[in-house]
């Protein structure tokens, strides 16, 4: 009886006091506060492990598992030459770096970082597999030509137009390892690159970088996935920060900015400090809407 009725408790604490992401973003950190603690008197009084699990169930909102994102990993480039075992291997840990990192700052938590959303593992298409096919979009993502504007908006309309299942998943997040190619560093160049695409997300990740090398870029390009806009300050290390293009109006979400400046004098910074609330509010709003554009 004790375990029924605290399920049912939750729930209807759940209820009462979450209507989760809201317009004000000092409300979202309240009540993903309230909806932490509710969560966690809620485990504190199961005797066994399926009540927790029926605790995690009613509390998706604040556990980051409201939204579970699959995603599809294809690498087009040879230069990554582990095997293809390692590389498998590699690539799954890239999710867990990003369920470990991808997180909102919050104090109240062991290790000062909160879930948003979840990130699971669905394929990947290793090089060989992709190599023989003829594709616009992979030409124009291995090409030696500089990753200007023009460059990404010709990437995403080959992406929107690429049919290949192995190359592209229309139902997952697709991640694309691939080495950047720039007229100064020629393809000792690392940059990153994503692109919400109307809540078809993707993200170009240079092999380099992987194993979170090199400034956090697997939370910072997701963050750009799910919206993001770069933040121009030295007063955080905000995962978005960045010395390159970020807006005028100094807004968190890229749909927001009016117009943007090239460069920020402040430097990238380390990225280590998790995602603010105005951010985890953007996240959470684009999340519902990539979930529902993806059909998941």
């Amino acid at each position: 009886m004790k375990k029924s009725n605290t399920i049912k408790n939750c729930k209807m604490i759940l209820l009462m006091s979450l209507s989760f992401i809201v317009l004000n973003s000092s409300k979202c950190s309240q009540q993903t506060k309230e909806c932490l603690t509710s969560y966690s008197d809620c485990i504190k009084d199961c005797d066994d492990e399926l009540c927790k699990l029926n605790c995690g169930d009613s509390f998706k909102s604040c556990t980051g598992t409201k939204y579970i994102f699959p995603v599809h990993f294809c690498v087009v480039t040879s230069a990554y030459t582990e095997s293809d075992e390692d590389i498998i291997v590699q690539l799954k840990k890239e999710i867990t770096i990003l369920n470990k990192y991808f997180t909102a700052e919050d104090p109240s938590q062991p290790d000062g970082r909160r879930r948003i959303v979840t990130f699971k593992y669905k394929s990947a298409s290793l090089f060989s597999d992709i190599e023989a096919i003829e594709s616009d979009f992979l030409n124009e993502i291995t090409s030696s030509t500089n990753y200007d504007r023009s460059k990404k908006n010709r990437i995403q309309k080959k992406f929107n137009a690429e049919t290949n299942r192995l190359i592209r998943d229309p139902k997952a997040i697709n991640i694309y390892i691939y080495d950047s190619w720039s007229s100064s560093s020629y393809w000792s160049n690392n940059d990153g690159h994503a692109r919400n695409n109307s809540d078809r997300p993707y993200i170009l990740l240079d092999y380099e970088r992987l194993d979170h090398n090199l400034m956090a870029p697997e939370e910072h390009e997701m963050g750009h996935a799910f919206g993001l806009a770069h933040v121009c300050s030295n007063l955080t290390n905000n995962i978005m920060r960045s010395s390159r293009r970020y807006p005028a109006n100094n807004s968190y979400s890229s749909a927001d900015a009016d117009e943007y400046i090239d460069e920020c004098s402040h430097g990238g910074g380390t990225r280590e400090d998790g995602f603010n609330s105005n951010q985890c509010r953007i996240i959470l709003e684009n999340a519902k809407d990539i979930h529902d554009a993806l059909r998941l």
